[in-house]
């Protein structure tokens, strides 16, 4: 299946959808909660390298400013962090 254009696609399909759930399994454990924007934001990714710096960042985040800061950098917001 893996050979097919196809069977590529798929399996992107379910690594992008196991790694957005990842992230939000460690949103939930770091914080204790994750914003409703956060999980739009990430379901709106669909790049793997992208999600793969994602979940890496907030990792090693230790706040909410930085995990915001995180979504900024990697979707380009533009925000700026007090």
């Amino acid at each position: 299946m893996e050979d097919t254009q196809a069977g590529k696609d798929l399996i992107e399909m379910g690594s992008l959808r196991t790694l957005h759930e990842i992230i939000v399994d460690l949103l939930m454990v770091k914080l204790g909660r994750t914003d409703k924007t956060w999980q739009e934001e990430l379901s709106a990714i669909k790049d793997l390298a992208i999600l793969k710096t994602l979940y890496h960042t907030i990792l090693q985040a230790k706040t909410r400013k930085q995990v915001q800061a995180a979504f900024d950098a990697i979707l380009g917001n533009g925000h700026k962090t007090k």
